[in-house]
């Protein structure tokens, strides 16, 4: 959605970098594999196939494990975050920033179950698991996620400490504490309230978990068997598995749910782009219709960016601030913008062709990578102008279109800490085409910045 911002801000960076000679390197957070049972497949990013993995292979963001059957793997990162696999799982590590300030981990289960152990401090980090049904998150320490694909049965345990199990589809949540658990019984439905955790839950903690010793014996006399007759899992989900973190406040729109861009809890597209498909998802939205706050994540090979999103409901879609973007192995960046004026998509009753807008915010970076430190303060100004409202064909429906054309500026000056050369103020400019579909969200971009083209086509999407 704001593809031209990003590409702009890495333009900058990379010439100046460049013109300093500023070598960047791995640093951070790092996942690797060990005590493989049986089948385990890896693959260490999004651009990787899956093969035969062998203890001490690692992965980072993007990357993935597939175990088979009566197969495991115990996966650990640097910062003592145990994750262990168990039979026929696939998962996706979509998102593991960089720092252990504040860490982030977002995980996507495909199929199977996982149990984590969360040791380190998360501060105002967070660690989430994503299922097609629902997203379980851990403040700390040991939890469990079970997907069922035939039913969209979801299962959390949390053995020890605080988790929450939120649907997807209506944004509604349980909290739970220790020796507790939760299942959303099938696709579409909301969590049940929490209870004891029961026996066999207890007895795969046991079996499968050894780090968890002392909490399966903290639990005493585990709560009844379930009931319910359970489908194994097993395989891959058909179609794309999204996840995110529904919203926290209740059920119900908000300013952030634009007609033209509906950013809604679990909402995704995918597009076709110059470096791979690219996938954005919004993670979560909190807020009401007056005011609101989306969170997206966007992912392109290697890069991965956490995004949010101020929205009102006189505004509509406001300038958006930039989180994090892990690079890869070219290090990590973070942006702010601040004193902000504007809107990035005016409220849909607007949108006329003809009308005209501006946006405009000051910014504040930092880019990392190796022993290189790299800041960056400047200002952003944002034109955009209607060109058209015509007609767009999506999956072969036609939906109510709008056609936007916009340019960007950004003065951005550096500073590079124990570096005895001056790095020059740098300007970097663009223009964009943008075209929506009502209902559907952002269709195509396609952008010009300091004579380099950029471009993405939807090629999928889920609304809810």
């Amino acid at each position: 959605m704001f593809n031209r911002t990003i590409v702009i801000a890495l333009s900058t960076l990379i010439i100046a970098a460049l013109a300093c000679n500023a070598p960047f390197g791995d640093s951070g957070r790092a996942a690797s594999l060990s005590e493989l049972r049986n089948s385990v497949q890896s693959k260490g990013d999004a651009n990787s196939q899956f093969k035969l993995a062998t203890d001490g292979d690692k992965i980072i963001s993007s990357g993935g494990v597939k175990t088979g059957n009566d197969s495991r793997v115990r996966i650990s990162v640097t910062d003592g975050t145990i994750i262990r696999l168990g039979d026929n799982t696939e998962f996706v590590l979509k998102e593991l920033s960089a720092t252990s300030n504040d860490p982030i981990t977002n995980i996507t289960l495909v199929s199977g179950r996982m149990w984590v152990a969360v040791t380190s401090a998360l501060g105002n980090g967070k660690f989430d698991v994503n299922t097609p049904v629902g997203v379980a998150t851990v403040r700390g320490s040991f939890m469990s996620v079970e997907i069922f694909q035939a039913t969209g049965q979801m299962i959390v345990t949390c053995l020890e400490g605080l988790c929450r199990l939120a649907s997807l589809a209506s944004g509604r949540f349980v909290d739970l504490k220790t020796a507790e658990q939760s299942e959303i019984p099938g696709t579409g439905q909301d969590p049940t309230p929490p209870k004891k955790i029961d026996l066999k839950q207890v007895n795969d903690w046991r079996a499968i978990f050894p780090e968890a010793a002392q909490h399966v014996i903290a639990v005493g006399t585990p709560g009844a068997q379930p009931t319910a007759t359970r489908v194994g899992a097993g395989g891959a989900i058909s179609g794309t598995a999204v996840g995110g973190t529904p919203v926290a406040s209740g059920v119900g729109l908000t300013a952030c749910d634009h007609p033209y861009f509906p950013l809604r809890p679990g909402a995704t597209w995918t597009y076709s782009a110059e470096g791979g498909a690219m996938t954005m998802t919004v993670t979560g939205v909190k807020g009401d219709k007056n005011n609101a706050t989306a969170d997206i994540t966007f992912g392109i090979g290697q890069t991965q960016m956490t995004q949010s999103i101020q929205c009102s409901g006189s505004g509509g879609i406001l300038v958006g601030i930039l989180i994090g973007l892990n690079l890869g192995t070219s290090g990590n960046m973070t942006m702010t913008r601040s004193n902000a004026s504007g809107s990035f998509l005016p409220p849909a009753d607007q949108l006329k062709p003809g009308f005209g807008w501006q946006s405009s915010s000051d910014i504040q970076m930092q880019l990392s990578g190796g022993q290189v430190t790299m800041s960056g303060t400047g200002k952003a100004v944002e034109q955009y102008k209607v060109a058209s409202n015509n007609k767009v064909t999506v999956a072969g429906k036609s939906y109510d279109g709008l056609q936007v054309t916009g340019t960007l500026t950004q003065d951005i000056t550096f500073t590079m800490p124990n570096v005895p050369i001056a790095v020059p103020a740098a300007r970097t400019s663009g223009a964009t085409n943008m075209v929506y579909a009502k209902g559907v969200g952002l269709v195509q971009n396609t952008s010009q910045v300091e004579g380099q083209s950029f471009s993405m086509t939807l090629t999928s999407f889920k609304v809810p």
